[in-house]
């Protein structure tokens, strides 16, 4: 499984700045690692209304027990696992396009990103987060996400 970058809650806010709210932490250990792109980094789409943020990222394939969904302070967290089905009887494959293996996500929140809230379905992971209530966590408390 892809590592996850490790940056300390007093750098969060210079990341904001300078990447801007919900940036994707795997664009900045890229920028480091070239060699660690996971071929299965799927597709996020980041959007807001009023009064709630929302992170859909599309997880076809997979199944809600192969997700897990985290929170640690102003840091969300996406990781799963998909397995290539083996066919038994097949002697050999021509073309075998579904691809196997992990990945990790991870996005810094904006300071108003209130509790969250998962579902999965069809294939997407959809995250919805109030907003203007501050997260009522401990400090450094990883909290995991049930996804419904």
């Amino acid at each position: 499984m892809k590592e996850v970058i490790n940056i300390k809650p007093p750098e969060h806010a210079y990341v904001k700045t300078f990447y801007g709210m919900f940036s994707d932490l795997d664009h900045l250990e890229d920028e480091h690692q070239t060699d660690r792109k996971s071929p299965c980094a799927p597709a996020t789409n980041i959007y807001e209304t009023d009064s709630t943020y929302f992170i859909d990222m599309a997880l076809p394939g997979y199944q809600r027990q192969d997700i897990q969904l985290k929170r640690e302070d102003d840091l969300i967290t996406v990781c799963a696992e998909t397995h290539t089905v083996r066919h038994k009887k097949l002697q050999r494959f021509f073309r075998q396009e579904f691809l196997a293996g992990s990945f990790t996500r991870s996005f810094l929140l904006p300071d108003d990103a209130g509790e969250a809230i998962a579902k999965f379905a069809d294939g997407v992971l959809c995250i919805q987060l109030d907003k203007n209530r501050q997260w009522m966590a401990a400090p450094t408390v990883v909290q995991a996400i049930t996804i419904q």
